[in-house]
């Protein structure tokens, strides 16, 4: 646990370095944490088996709420994919 304080401790004192201000530099480190989560998932959900499987009511719903146009047939990770590529499009 340690190790990673020290990495976190060391990695915002770079950004603080480079951004001149300290409330700027942690939000620069929450976004790279987010980001490293988000890739996690993202890397997670490629590897698994329901790929195949039809997207889910939920995820039809949210897509219509996004604005987005959706086919028939459009399974789970077609349907995440869409998702995320909306959520950054806003």
């Amino acid at each position: 646990m340690n190790k990673k304080i020290d990495y976190y401790v060391s990695l915002l004192e770079q950004i603080e370095q480079k951004v001149s201000d300290p409330q700027k530099a942690i939000a620069v480190l929450q976004q790279i944490g987010k980001d490293c989560r988000m890739e996690k998932i993202q890397s997670e959900r490629a590897q698994d088996n329901s790929t195949d499987e039809l997207a889910t009511p939920k995820q039809l719903e949210f897509l219509k709420d996004l604005g987005v146009d959706v086919k028939p047939g459009l399974t789970k990770q077609e349907a995440s994919d869409l998702i995320a590529e909306a959520k950054e499009g806003q």
